[in-house]
């Protein structure tokens, strides 16, 4: 890997009374992973209903333009719910970068005002490799 890499993954853990199905045909938004509470999954049963979305920057892409195409996904996705009521929002973000290269990821004041109106929780993670 020569360049760095961004993803940005929008997430929604539910209870029971939450259908990432349905979801997915409500806002018309394609899933990248999805499952439902009680699904079998490794010798056991899921604990709870799952629904992500994620993109990745291209080569020449900005970390910036990803990470804001992927939250107004996120919030216009939200606000198709009929309530958020046992659903926990996440936006993850991945940084995988090589040794010795330098990269950033600015998240402005009204990014951090929708997230937060979103009751969403930011999870950022960078990666070094050789």
């Amino acid at each position: 890997m020569d360049t760095a890499k961004l993803t940005v993954t929008f997430s929604l853990t539910g209870d029971k009374y939450f259908d990432p199905f349905e979801f997915s045909a409500k806002t018309g938004i394609t899933a990248t992973k999805q499952w439902r509470l009680g699904e079998n999954h490794r010798g056991g049963q899921r604990r709870h209903s799952f629904w992500s979305y994620s993109q990745e920057t291209a080569e020449d892409g900005s970390a910036e333009a990803c990470f804001a195409s992927v939250l107004e996904t996120a919030r216009l996705a939200l606000a198709r719910l009929d309530s958020h009521d046992g659903i926990e929002p996440q936006l993850a973000v991945r940084i995988t970068v090589p040794r010795r290269e330098a990269t950033g990821l600015f998240v402005d004041a009204e990014q951090v005002r929708t997230l937060a109106a979103m009751g969403a929780a930011l999870d950022v993670l960078v990666e070094v490799h050789d």
